[in-house]
């Protein structure tokens, strides 16, 4: 399991946009099985491979899943939202790929609170 904390991008800085980054709180929910095992192991790797500082949580309980409502199991989530279910047999290479594309796209939302002050009149 990855360790690390969420920090705030330096780009983010004197923009003229107050940006609050969300921790991304990635899950592998499951049953405990090694299929769902497989996964979890392989998402810490992609997370570190991809330079993601982020904490993933190995969840192995089927109660957890049903809230879910999801049919297949294991589920990756992202902020409470699931952004992956099943796992198909596949080369890892090509599961790698999707899983850290699926990372990726998710890493960067973040809520904005814009100055007033930086706004242009678009007329």
């Amino acid at each position: 399991m990855l360790e690390e904390n969420t920090k705030t991008p330096a780009s983010a800085k004197g923009s003229g946009v107050a940006k609050e980054t969300t921790p991304m709180n990635i899950k592998v929910l499951g049953s405990g099985c090694p299929t769902c095992k497989k996964l979890f192991n392989l998402v810490c790797r992609v997370v570190k491979e991809a330079g993601i500082t982020e904490t993933v949580t190995y969840v192995p309980d089927i109660k957890e899943v049903l809230k879910l409502k999801v049919l297949k199991t294991p589920v990756i989530t992202i902020r409470g939202k699931v952004v992956m279910t099943g796992f198909e047999i596949e080369p890892e290479e090509v599961k790698k790929g999707k899983i850290k594309k699926i990372l990726l796209d998710n890493k960067n939302v973040s809520d904005e609170v814009r100055d007033p002050r930086s706004a242009t009149n678009d007329k």
